[in-house]
C-alpha cells in the first residue's frame, strides 16, 4: 500500500535580517507546501525525500549570531545536512528507488569535481600524523585510524580526550588540552618522536597559523583549513606565511568536496566496516527541540555530532 504524500510540512527557518553576537537570529517553525512547483508535482529530474535526522554544524549557528564571514540567504533554513529516505520520484528519475536511504550533498551540482587530485594526504594513504585541532570532534579521527595514519587531537578539556578515546575504543589516542599547552609545536614535535605531522585539521582559522606551520613536517605538509573557530582578525606578522615556502607546505581550503568523493567516503566507511554511532553525540534531539539543539551545539559541550531526529519511521 502507497503512503499518500503529505501537503505540506514543518519547516525552521532563520528570522529574518542579520544577527549579531547580543541580538542573534531566532529560529521559526512554519508550515510550507512539500512540493512548491507550479503544477503540484514533482518536475522529472526532482527526487522528494522524507528526512529523517538532521546534523547541525558550527556555521549553523555562526548564521544566527552573524558571525560566518560570507554572505546568507535572508530567513533560510536553520540546517544543511541530513539523511532520510527517498518517498517519491520524478518521471525521468533513474538513479533512485523509493525507499531508497540518501544524503544530499551541499554542492548539488559538483559531481566529480572540476580539478584533477592534488596529491594531498588522503584516507588510506601512508602518513606519519594528523593533527585535529579544537572543535574537530570524531570523525576524521575515526576515518585516520581506519585507514592506518596516527591522529593526534587537541580539545579544551582533558574530559573530552578521554570520552573520546574511550568512544573511540582507543585509549592510546594521542592528543592535548591547548588551554594548558601553551607550545602546540613542541608539543606536536614531542608526540610524534620528532617527525611532527603531514596533515592538519584546521577548525581554529587564521590565529594558529603560526603554530600550524611550526607543526607541519619538514617538507609537503598540508594546513587544510575548515573552520574559524578562533575567530578571523590576527595579531601575527604576515610574513609568517613564508614559512610554507621554506617548507614546500600547502594552505589548503576545504569546503563539501563532490557527489564522488561522497559516495568514496561512504564506500570506505562500508569498507571498513566503521561504527558510525561513534560519530553522533550521545544526546539526541527532538524536531520540536531543535532550538535547544542549537543553543547545546553553541555552548560547545558535545564530543560528536549534535543531531536531530526529525521523524523516526
Amino acid at each position: 500500500m502507497t503512503t499518500p504524500m503529505p501537503e505540506t510540512h514543518k519547516v525552521y527557518r532563520r528570522s529574518p535580517g542579520l544577527g549579531t553576537p547580543s541580538h542573534p537570529l531566532n529560529l521559526i517553525q512554519s508550515i510550507e507546501p512539500v512540493i512548491r512547483t507550479p503544477s503540484g508535482v514533482l518536475n522529472p529530474n526532482q527526487v522528494l525525500v522524507k528526512i529523517k535526522y538532521v546534523a547541525l554544524n558550527a556555521r549553523d549557528y555562526l548564521m544566527l549570531y552573524g558571525q560566518l564571514p560570507i554572505p546568507i540567504k535572508d530567513s533560510g533554513i536553520a540546517a544543511g545536512d541530513c539523511s532520510g529516505e527517498v518517498v517519491a520520484l520524478g518521471s525521468s528519475v533513474t538513479r533512485f528507488v523509493i525507499g531508497d536511504c540518501v544524503s544530499p550533498t551541499a554542492d548539488a551540482g559538483n559531481i566529480t569535481g572540476t580539478l584533477e587530485p592534488s596529491g594531498h594526504i588522503a584516507i588510506g594513504e601512508e602518513a606519519d600524523g594528523v593533527l585535529g585541532e579544537r572543535g574537530v570532534h570524531v570523525r576524521p579521527f575515526t576515518l585516520s585510524l581506519a585507514g592506518g595514519i596516527e591522529p593526534i587531537i587537541t580539545s579544551s578539556s582533558d574530559t573530552r580526550l578521554a570520552s573520546l578515546r574511550k568512544s573511540l575504543d582507543a585509549p592510546e589516542l594521542k592528543g592535548f588540552n591547548y588551554r594548558t599547552v601553551s607550545d602546540q609545536a613542541a608539543q606536536v614535535k614531542t608526540l610524534t618522536g620528532g617527525k611532527r605531522v603531514d596533515t592538519i585539521v584546521n577548525n581554529s582559522g587564521p590565529t594558529t597559523f603560526p603554530q600550524d606551520i611550526d607543526s607541519l613536517v619538514a617538507q609537503y605538509g598540508t594546513i587544510s583549513v575548515v573552520g574559524f573557530l578562533g575567530g578571523v582578525t590576527v595579531e601575527w606578522n604576515p610574513g609568517v606565511l613564508l614559512g610554507l615556502t621554506m617548507k614546500q607546505a600547502k594552505l589548503q581550503g576545504i569546503g563539501v568536496g563532490s557527489r564522488v568523493d561522497f559516495e568514496n567516503l561512504l564506500k570506505f566507511i562500508e569498507e571498513k566496516k566503521i561504527d558510525v554511532s561513534v560519530l553522533l553525540d550521545e544526546k539526541v534531539f527532538g524536531f520540536e527541540e531543535s532550538p535547544a539543539a542549537f543553543d547545546y551545539l553553541a555552548a560547545g559541550q558535545h564530543t560528536g555530532k549534535v543531531h536531530i531526529r526529525v521523524a523516526s519511521d
